[in-house]
């Protein structure tokens, strides 16, 4: 399963948030300081000089040089974010559809994972 790790993370927010108000506990750190969520997520970009810059609402793209036209790409990546003990796990608007794009991303997964059932001979 891809992103694995990064699935069991948003789990623990999640119990974070069910069971704990969302205050990060000893229980999200394992024992550290800090915990840390992983959060697939789509990055569009474009390249200058080689370097991936991210679209941002609103800004305009600059590729650096002379072209007027420039290749828009797309990838999945790992957000990380980190909380530390006693932090509140909140999420911005966008972290949200971020989370939201993870949950639709690992359910495509699973649905290509499930064994077909065949169709009976009654129907």
């Amino acid at each position: 399963m891809e992103f694995s790790a990064a699935y069991k993370s948003l789990q623990a927010a999640r119990n974070c948030l069910e069971h704990r108000g969302g205050i990060v506990s000893r229980i999200e750190t394992h024992g550290t300081e800090e915990f840390e969520i992983s959060i697939p997520r789509m990055k569009m970009f474009y390249l200058r000089n080689n370097e991936e810059i991210e679209l941002q609402p609103g800004e305009k793209i600059d590729p650096g040089d002379d072209r007027t036209k420039v290749d828009i790409l797309a990838k999945i990546e790992i957000k990380k974010r980190p909380f530390k003990l006693g932090d509140r796990i909140i999420f911005s608007p966008e972290e949200f559809n971020e989370i939201t794009f993870a949950c639709h991303f690992l359910g495509q997964q699973l649905a290509t994972r499930i064994p077909k059932q065949k169709a009976s001979l009654q129907e």
